[in-house]
């Protein structure tokens, strides 16, 4: 089936491509609900507007803008409810410079030439999350309900400065899906309401330097809030996502030893 993209145009949408504009950080991410292909909206949930579709930008202050960014991706996602096939990691032959090279790690890749972890201090861990059923990419992921985010060590923990000093590499994947939780509201298309549904994610944490399997979890999404803006696939659905205090307790005892 062909999908159609609509973009919203008019004073507080100028015609291009559906992104909103923020200010260049020392490092930028975003995360956008839903597939990556499809119809692009403007949405709210039922009660109003919302902003949860939106990553703030990260820098060594508080955010004081908001924005969206769509990162390329490689590497897919696992078939909901499925499980993965078992796979011996593979040495890569060159170091990560990149988040893209980190990505390689949740396609069971490792860096010989990264650091390891440490029984004691600080691990510092990048986070992919594929939540989608159709697409076959990843989106890095940076969290901010987390205590004291904005401090050093909080930084260097959960926002690294250069990805060839990260240890740990979590892949959160969606595996399956459930009930109506809650239906989003769009005003453009006009009265356009699509439903969100429960999602359930396998969470696994990686040392980078060795691919050796440090975690893995089952985590019921418990972020339920509409987004802001959303690209829609063939299935028009929207699904629960881990909430990043959720993510925070599960890898706190890895990440901040």
């Amino acid at each position: 089936m062909e999908d159609t993209q609509v973009t919203p145009t008019g004073p507080e949408f100028p015609a291009g491509p559906a992104q909103a504009a923020a200010p260049t950080p020392r490092r930028s991410h975003g995360r956008i609900w839903a597939t990556v292909i499809g119809i692009v909206l403007v949405a709210g949930c039922l009660a109003g507007v919302t902003l949860a579709g939106v990553r703030a930008i990260r820098s060594t202050t508080p955010p004081l803008a908001k924005g969206v960014s769509m990162p390329l991706r490689s590497g897919a996602p696992a078939t909901a409810g499925e499980e993965p096939v078992a796979e011996v990691p593979r040495a890569s032959s060159y170091p990560v410079r990149t988040a893209n090279d980190l990505k390689r790690v949740c396609e069971r890749w490792y860096y010989p030439k990264s650091p390891k972890v440490q029984s004691k201090g600080i691990q510092p861990v990048s986070i992919f999350t594929a939540d989608s059923k159709d697409a076959d990419d990843r989106q890095e992921e940076t969290l901010f309900d987390i205590p004291n985010w904005y401090t050093a060590p909080k930084q260097k923990a959960w926002d690294p400065s250069s990805p060839a000093k990260v240890r740990l590499v979590a892949c959160v994947d969606l595996t399956a899906t459930g009930k109506k939780v809650a239906t989003c509201k769009f005003d453009d298309p006009k009265d356009l309401r699509v439903p969100m549904r429960a999602a359930t994610y396998r969470l696994t944490l990686y040392e980078v330097a060795t691919g050796r399997k440090v975690l893995e979890k089952r985590l019921t999404g418990e972020d339920e809030e509409c987004p802001f803006v959303v690209l829609l696939g063939a299935d028009r659905t929207i699904y629960s996502r881990p909430a990043d205090r959720q993510l925070y307790e599960t890898l706190r005892k890895h990440v901040e030893k």
